[in-house]
Formats: structure tokens, sequence, C-alpha cells
């Protein structure tokens, strides 16, 4: 075992450097973990490849990473000894527990909140970082790793259907077949949602969903995505729109996709600090906008319904990395090369 945490900082846009640092020593209530699986989520490409997301900006060098399984190999005060050992994910988002919106179930919002990888809290692309015991899932055997890693954007997918209490059997359009509309799939249809539209411009993240429960598929590449989906509806559109594109125009197209009276979720985070749609149509037809804000308290949900095979993480992850390629993982996931889907870095490899 390394006497040095080996460490891979965020030092400008598209400038990755190792450091070895000090081990970090668990406090209180804290374990020390070892890193086993990191995913490459958009927000980590966006702050890889322009130093920001909006108004956060990285100032100084940051570790990078928040979708990560890890293994328990020491524990610090106050902390379950039984622990040692144990590999489990990780819920990214240290939030305060005292404040009006975390004693009210809205953890999401905690304005306290640290977040992995997010300035100035740093990451998970080291080899061992210190970490509350409490923002942590034990990952029974049948869950590898990477799997363990893809539970964050699974999370997500739950929080979002759970925010849209769909009816059984309505229909749905889900923008953007990256790793988290590809969860939000899964979830609208664990939830019992019926027709479940897929739109990207990406052929072979099209083919995934179909493969997890969409019903059908728009080629935004190859066709207009509007007229596509009023083909398929009878000119009705669909009551509920989720939006995992997180593009500056994506907004807009799940506007023009929703019925009178629909609702469309905003998951995806723009390049561009703001987000525009039609106020015409939006006011025409009556809709209701929700901004969605990362996971409510799924993690764990998540991690039931993988275990009971009613959510996938296995087929979501293309790639692994070794550690020390994890700057050609950066780049392959941002340029989308070779099929990607989800990458995933082996911390303790290479």
């Amino acid at each position: 075992m390394s006497k040095t945490n080996r460490t891979l900082r965020l030092h400008a846009p598209r400038i990755l450097e190792f450091h070895d640092e000090d081990w970090p020593t668990p406090g209180p209530g804290e374990v020390l973990l070892e890193i086993l699986s990191v995913g490459i989520c958009r927000s980590d490409l966006d702050y890889w490849h322009d130093g920001r997301i909006g108004d956060q900006v990285v100032e100084v060098p940051l570790v990078l990473g928040h979708e990560f399984s890890a293994r328990v190999i020491k524990t610090g005060p106050d902390s379950d000894p039984n622990l040692i050992g144990q590999r489990v994910a990780v819920e990214p988002a240290v939030c305060c527990m005292a404040c009006e919106w975390c004693l009210r179930g809205d953890t999401n919002l905690c304005p306290q909140v640290r977040f992995c990888g997010t300035p100035p809290t740093d990451g998970a692309l080291q080899h061992y970082l210190a970490y509350p015991a409490k923002f942590m899932a034990v990952l029974p055997a049948s869950v590898s790793d990477h799997a363990g890693a893809v539970l964050e954007p699974l999370a997500i997918g739950v929080h979002a259907v759970d925010l849209a209490r769909p009816r059984l059997d309505q229909a749905a359009a889900i923008v953007g077949c990256g790793p988290v509309g590809l969860s939000i799939l899964q979830a609208a249809r664990a939830g019992g949602l019926g027709r479940l539209i897929v739109l990207d411009r990406l052929g072979w993240r099209l083919d995934l969903a179909l493969t997890l429960g969409a019903t059908d598929a728009i080629d935004t590449r190859r066709e207009d995505p509007m007229a596509a989906l009023a083909r398929m509806t009878n000119g009705r559109l669909v009551d509920i729109v989720f939006e995992a594109g997180g593009t500056d125009d994506s907004p807009a197209l799940a506007a023009n996709l929703a019925a009178p009276g629909g609702k469309i979720y905003l998951i995806g985070i723009p390049p561009g600090d703001g987000i525009t749609f039609s106020a015409s149509i939006s006011r025409r037809r009556g809709l209701t906008v929700y901004v969605v804000r990362r996971s409510r308290n799924t993690l764990h949900r998540a991690l039931s319904m993988l275990q009971r095979g009613v959510l996938e993480a296995e087929r979501l992850v293309s790639h692994r990395f070794p550690f020390t390629q994890a700057e050609t993982a950066f780049r392959m996931a941002h340029n989308y090369e070779d099929n990607v889907v989800k990458a995933i870095i082996r911390v303790q490899e290479g």
C-alpha cells in the first residue's frame, strides 16, 4: 500500500496533473476510503474543458469526480469499525442536516452543501479520501465497483420520476440519452409510464435506450424532432418531458414537445448560465417547469432497485480506464468518441 495519496488535480482548463499528497485522516464520524471506480459525468467534463460551470469557477487546483465507489479501510472516532473492509457507494452531496431545507427532507437544496468535485470541495480522483460515514451505502457482493459508481446518476433518475408523479401508462419524452437520461428512462419504466419516447443525436445511445425500455426513438440529426413526436402521438404531444440533454437549446426543445398542461423537468446543466424556451408556447400551453437539483435521498432506493433488477448499471458503462489514462478518458468522453456512454476510471489501477 502506497505511503502517499496519488491525486489528480485540474489546474486549468484541460490541464490535469498528478500529485503525491499526504494521506487524509478521518475525523469524528468519518471513514478513510480507498477509491475504486469513478465515473466521468458531464459536469466533470465541463470543469475539465472550460474550468467552470456557470458561476462556479475552478480558482485553485481541484480534484474532480463525484460518481464513485470505494472500500472503507479505516474508521475515525465515533464511526462503526464494522465498516472496515466494506465496499460502498457514496452520496457526493454532504449536507448540513440542520437547516430548514434538510430538516424538511430537501437535502439536495441545502445552502451549506459540500459536493464532491465542485469548487471548493475536492472529489474522488485520488487514491484515498476521508468521508462522513452517514453519506454512504454498503454494496452487496452482487453489485460491482463500477455499478456502484453509476448509482449516483441512477439516483438522479429516481428523483426526477418522483417529482413527476406520473399516472400509470402516461406517455413521456426524454431529451438526451446520456447516463442520466438513460437512468430517467429506467426509473420511468419502473414507475409505470407507458410510451417512452427518447431523443438524441447519437445513434448508439438511442439503440441502448431501446434495449433499456424506450418504446420509440427520434434521431434529432436525421429528422425534425417536433414533427416526429407529433406524428407519433397524432399531434397530441406528451404530458411529461424530461430534459437531460444539457445543451443550450434542449430546454426549448422540451417545451416544444409538451402538450397543453404539460410538465417539463429540466435536469441537464447547459454550458451557458441561462435557460431559454419560448414564452409564447409555454404561456399558450400553460406549461409547468421544474428545475431538478441532483437527487433527493434516493441513493439507497436506487441501490435496492439495482439489486432487484429493476434498474441496470452495467450496460451504461461502455469504457474503463486505469488512473494513468484519466486524461484520455476525459478527452474521449468530451468528444463522444468510440460510442462512449459512461467512462469509468479505475483509480487503484495503473
